[in-house]
């Protein structure tokens, strides 16, 4: 009962964050469909405020603490960076939600552990539960149909994460306030023991956290480790695009390809593997010439980062689901 009391928030919390995984690209693909981008946005900022107003109210507990300017000065810089992050680090709205659900689902995980676990391992034990959050996430995005494994998103959920668990050890690196009644308490028996000796003796709940971290970095690099053959790509593909128009991909496995649709617009260019996802790999196509224009024609001397999810029949741009290319046969250049 003592674990599910400290970390029953983060539970509820993080089966929130899973059972929205196959409905998000839908409320996205919705929204702008509309024109309601905006509102996404709107929510992201509404929330970061929110968020900001949780680490305010745990700051006024104690509103006497003379380290309480500091403080506050130390919360803003805080806000600062993490707003500044989550701009730098993508452009895409959708992406930010990112820093929301793992901005908070840090500062959860931060309280949980402080329930039990004082000074350093309280922040350790907080950072292993949101980094295996983080990671389950993405893996199980990368299983469903209409979403996608991206370790750049893994990267996004860590430095929100980071960010909060940074700030809270800057601000917070001995605050015991959090612990209350179920601060671990000094079992009978104990005088005389050495407590800087028996305060660094790992804990059952230690082993586990590092179990849970290794096992989260072996499997991230057994992930980016996979090496997809080219030859999967290789042949003729088609689709109706966003824009509504018919347009084939020649794919040769040697690197080269070449793109046209049926209004007459073309283009060749060159990719390359540069990752791996778990359904598929992630090619960098480089454009060296076109023709054409349109808001679907692709652009010469252009770099795009395109996310595939491949299998025998069909090639999916992970960014444009609802439109995936199909073979279309696999006859040679």
């Amino acid at each position: 009962m003592g674990f599910l009391s400290a970390w029953k928030w983060v539970l509820l919390y993080t089966v929130a964050i899973f059972f929205s995984l196959p409905f998000t690209r839908r409320l996205m693909d919705a929204l702008e469909a509309r024109n309601l981008q905006g509102l996404l946005s709107f929510s992201i900022l509404f929330c970061l405020i929110a968020l900001a107003a949780l680490f305010f109210r745990f700051l006024r507990r104690n509103d006497k603490d003379p380290r309480q300017p500091g403080l506050t000065i130390g919360l803003l810089v805080l806000s600062a960076v993490f707003l500044a992050s989550m701009v730098w680090m993508t452009s895409v709205t959708i992406e930010r939600i990112h820093f929301f659900e793992y901005g908070l689902l840090a500062f959860l995980c931060l309280h949980a552990a402080g329930r039990r676990h004082q000074g350093f391992r309280r922040f350790f034990h907080a950072g292993a539960a949101a980094l295996t959050i983080g990671f389950l996430d993405e893996v199980i995005q990368g299983l469903l149909p209409n979403r996608y494994y991206d370790s750049r998103d893994l990267l996004l959920n860590m430095t929100a994460s980071g960010l909060v668990l940074l700030g809270g050890f800057a601000l917070f690196p001995g605050d015991d306030r959090v612990h209350g009644k179920d601060a671990p308490q000094n079992p009978r028996g104990t005088a005389g023991r050495n407590p800087r000796r028996d305060g660094l003796a790992p804990t059952p709940s230690d082993k586990i956290a590092v179990i849970l971290l290794v096992l989260v970095v072996l499997a991230f690099v057994w992930i980016g480790s996979v090496q997809w053959d080219p030859v999967l790509l290789a042949g003729c593909w088609e689709r109706e695009n966003p824009c509504g128009v018919d347009e084939t991909m020649q794919i040769d496995p040697a690197g080269l390809i070449v793109w046209r649709d049926q209004s007459g617009a073309h283009a060749s260019g060159t990719f390359e593997i540069t990752g791996n996802r778990l359904d598929g790999p992630q090619l960098r196509i480089t454009v060296k010439a076109a023709s054409g224009s349109g808001d679907c024609a692709w652009a010469a001397d252009r770099g795009r980062d395109r996310y595939y999810r491949v299998d025998e029949r069909l090639l999916l741009f992970c960014v444009e689901p609802s439109h995936p290319f199909r073979r279309c046969g696999s006859q040679p250049f």
